[in-house]
């Protein structure tokens, strides 16, 4: 996939604020709605991982399907579409959370008839302490996405009366690439100091400003406390050269911008801008303040290791969840995130840190790409090839519309329900759900009514399918080919006597056509039901054939 402007800014901003939900929903704390005991789930004396990657709760076959990061009054909407866990746990940057700690936040969960997932902090160790006793507590996670690429450069940049654009961050301003800039908002006023790994001398600058917004005029460079530069910048995106009075050492400068250009348009000034950058030479003319960006994740493998480490002396009765971002996909590698090199070296230092692998991969709401909803199964099928076959996957499903205006594709139980089987004809033994919107209104719990309506069947679907789905796979695997060479994917399970197959259509542009599924040994005259349809096939010779309109899912269960 190519990555346009657009789209990284809207992924860059959707991920900041799910990482940062202060003004949204950090001050939220309404009450839960409790439930009647007939409703609550029973108590967690054990869960384990079986032979078949399944969750043993109580040593009986379970199937997580999990909320995430909910507003308390949010977990009842969570239990009527069938979800039976919440997941994560929002914290102030002073420590204070939802409902005032994790385990308080947990037991409200449980009052809603839910089983909690929270991330293992050890920085708090009362609250894990409490959480580990609790009859709720299903498993742990590590904290959201270590993989998550961030912007990192060997320069410290410190900001004043400044807004902060996560897509074009400061540090660009040192990067030394003039096709990068920084955003200033507001930009007369902007002041932003760089501190560099070591010192230098300079007898030059360059300053510029960026593509757009308003452009400043006047700039002051300090140093020290001093000014060692005062510049008249042109009212165009490109950087300009200015000699030095004298020649300075620095470790340190400041930016200020004094003014702005008059628009030309005779309208109103903008209250931000972009610049490009600062850079600085030495008396040979060789650039000496330039720190390209690099992209790191926000937590290494070793970091995470270690977070596994620490919850495994102290809860080793319980698994570790970790859910990768996006970027884990291989599509999007050598974009401008991971290179393929970094990725694979990355990913593979990640293998050993959880339990339970998950990955949040959203074609439609976070990369308006219908034509791509096979990602979901390639994604779970790179993860399984990541941790080995003996680990539990769980895979992170669309719910809600995205931010792409008027060009949004909405996202329904149709592709819902694609996803959710792709995930589990995949290799996942678990489903979660994301329900987060974030415009024009921000809501925990965003989901359509009628997406909620097909979740609710869906989760019913798949209580019901339990004991077929956390089954082995069959010996015998048999195979989709749908008319018109239509992206399909086919998976059997089965426990010698009887098989369960989940075949689907993946076609990104709806298309639809007939199915032939082929099964060698397969008895002419076999009846094959279609779960939840009402109706029964009869098998020709090591085969059978349907109808898979754009993106059916079916589900076949026969004897053997």
């Amino acid at each position: 996939m190519i990555i346009t402007p657009s789209n990284m800014k809207i992924l860059t901003t959707s991920v900041a604020v799910c990482l940062g939900f202060v003004g949204a929903i950090g001050q939220l704390h309404a009450e839960p709605s409790k439930v009647s005991s007939s409703e609550s789930p029973v108590p967690i004396q054990s869960i384990t991982i079986g032979e078949n990657r399944e969750f043993l709760l109580n040593g009986k076959p379970f199937i997580p399907l999990l909320g995430w990061l909910q507003n308390a009054d949010s977990f009842s909407k969570l239990k009527a579409i069938g979800v039976n866990t919440n997941s994560g746990y929002w914290r102030n940057k002073d420590g204070t959370g939802w409902l005032t700690s994790s385990d308080k936040y947990g037991e409200a969960v449980w009052q809603a008839g839910l089983y909690y997932l929270p991330i293992f902090e050890s920085e708090f160790p009362e609250e894990m302490k409490r959480l580990k006793g609790a009859p709720y507590l299903l498993a742990w996670f590590h904290a959201d996405e270590p993989d998550l690429p961030q912007d990192v450069s060997d320069v410290k940049i410190t900001a004043q009366n400044l807004n902060i654009n996560p897509a074009r961050p400061l540090l660009f301003l040192a990067d030394g690439n003039p096709k990068t800039s920084s955003v200033f908002a507001p930009m007369v006023g902007a002041e932003v100091t760089i501190r560099y790994p070591k010192p230098a001398t300079v007898s030059r600058l360059a300053l510029g400003n960026g593509p757009d917004g308003a452009k400043a005029s006047d700039v002051e460079v300090l140093s020290n406390g001093k000014v060692i530069c005062h510049a008249t910048l042109p009212n165009s995106g490109e950087m300009k050269t200015f000699d030095l009075a004298e020649t300075v050492t620095l470790q340190e400068l400041t930016l200020k911008v004094l003014a702005v250009h008059e628009p030309a348009d005779g309208k109103a000034n903008l209250n931000w801008g972009t610049f490009t950058g600062i850079d600085g030479f030495d008396a040979t003319g060789a650039s000496v303040l330039q720190y390209p960006v690099r992209k790191e994740p926000q937590k290494t493998p070793a970091e995470t290791r270690k977070v596994y480490s620490e919850l495994k002396k102290f809860d080793p009765s319980r698994p570790m969840f970790v859910t990768f971002s996006s970027m884990f996909l291989r599509d999007f590698y050598d974009t401008s995130w991971f290179t393929t090199k970094q990725a694979d070296a990355l990913y593979r230092g990640y293998a050993d840190i959880a339990d339970v692998f998950c990955i949040d991969i959203y074609p439609i709401y976070g990369w308006n790409r219908p034509d791509h909803i096979e990602w979901v199964a390639k994604a779970t099928k790179q993860q399984k090839e990541l941790v080995g076959p003996g680990k539990p996957l769980l895979q992170w499903i669309e719910t809600c519309p995205g931010n792409f205006g008027a060009n949004t594709k909405p996202v329904t139980g149709l592709e819902i329900r694609n996803e959710v089987y792709q995930a589990l004809a995949s290799g996942c033994t678990a489903i979660g759900y994301f329900t987060h919107v974030f415009g024009p209104k921000f809501s925990s719990f965003g989901v359509p009514p009628e997406n909620q309506e097909a979740i609710k069947k869906i989760n019913a679907e798949i209580r019901e399918l339990t004991p077929q789905l956390t089954g082995p796979d069959a010996k015998q695997q048999p195979t989709l080919a749908i008319e018109g060479d239509l992206l399909s994917l086919c998976h059997a399970k089965s426990n010698g006597k009887n098989l369960t197959v989940i075949a689907l259509n993946m076609d990104g542009n709806y298309k639809g056509g007939s199915g032939t599924i082929k099964l060698p040994g397969l008895q002419e005259g076999t009846d094959i039901t279609v779960y939840g349809e009402n109706r029964v096939i009869k098998a020709e010779a090591g085969q059978w054939k349907d109808e898979f309109a754009p993106l059916a899912v079916h589900i076949y269960l026969l004897k053997l």
